[in-house]
């Protein structure tokens, strides 16, 4: 930024901000707080509403990595066994 005068002043600004929910980054984005990266469901439901622009990502990157979590496998009873099993079998095969 020319000050003026010959004076030169660099800023640097990092800003960071936690919200509980989509819709409030979405508020924020509407507000001009700069962007949000928010799942394709919650930018589809506040897109119209709130002023706000939905670019969809196509980059490798963006496929998020979804973990199953549980205490103990064996503990499980047969139907959350059966639950689990499959899901790890079906993302075996798209990962093809």
């Amino acid at each position: 930024m020319d000050c003026g005068g010959g004076w030169t002043t660099v800023l640097n600004f990092y800003f960071r901000a936690r919200v509980r929910t989509f819709e409030n980054i979405c508020c924020m984005v509407e507000h001009g707080a700069g962007l949000g990266i928010v799942p394709a469901t919650a930018a589809k439901r506040y897109r119209g509403s709130l002023g706000v622009r939905a670019v969809e990502l196509t980059d490798r990157w963006v496929t998020r990595r979804l973990l199953i979590c549980v205490r103990n496998l064996e503990a499980l009873q047969r139907p959350e066994r059966a639950l689990v099993e499959g899901l790890v079998a079906a993302s075996q095969v798209h990962k093809r």
